[in-house]
């Protein structure tokens, strides 16, 4: 019995020592290919946002056309910057000044549209800037309309620059 026991020691030995070099050589090719996948992804992901950059959003602007500015958003200081954009998206409200400056000039611009909807996000400050530049667009002889579903007292402060003031029958002032 001695003589079995010894020959079955031996044998698990070896069954251990394949075992062992099976299972290296297995986790080393697993974690080869894993690596490769990630990678890839990691390729892939640096493409898309170098492809999302190179985009081409121009827009066409016809004759009599107005300038719509969407006052239900926030607005930060500034548009991202192409490298952060896929991470934000939004025009900055510097942009939007720069634009009603611009259209000022435009003689394919007729006039502004400010849309202000339920919800009106902009701060004092900001306000106070966006109807200073309404109010220089205005010397243009260019209209200005504004619409909401209801007024605030900050979105009514920025309407009173507007030739024409419109609202929801149902809302409140």
């Amino acid at each position: 019995m001695i003589q079995i026991k010894s020959y079955m020691s031996k044998d698990n030995d070896n069954n251990k020592s394949v075992s062992f070099g099976k299972i290296m050589l297995a986790s080393g090719v697993g974690f080869l290919i894993v690596s490769i996948l990630i990678g890839l992804f990691k390729l892939l992901m640096l493409l898309g946002v170098v492809g999302s950059m190179s985009g081409n959003d121009t827009v066409k602007l016809q004759n009599d056309s107005f300038l719509k500015i969407d006052l239900t958003q926030a607005y930060s200081e500034r548009t991202p910057s192409e490298l952060m954009s896929w991470m934000e998206q939004g025009t900055g409200f510097n942009d939007m000044l720069r634009s009603i400056s611009r259209a000022a000039d435009d003689s394919r611009i007729k006039g502004i549209y400010l849309y202000m909807g339920s919800s009106y996000s902009l701060s004092w400050g900001k306000s106070e800037e966006l109807r200073q530049a309404l109010t220089r667009f205005c010397d243009s002889g260019k209209p200005v309309f504004a619409y909401a579903d209801g007024y605030s007292q900050k979105a009514y402060f920025l309407a009173t620059v507007a030739d024409s003031i419109y609202m929801n029958p149902s809302g409140i002032v």
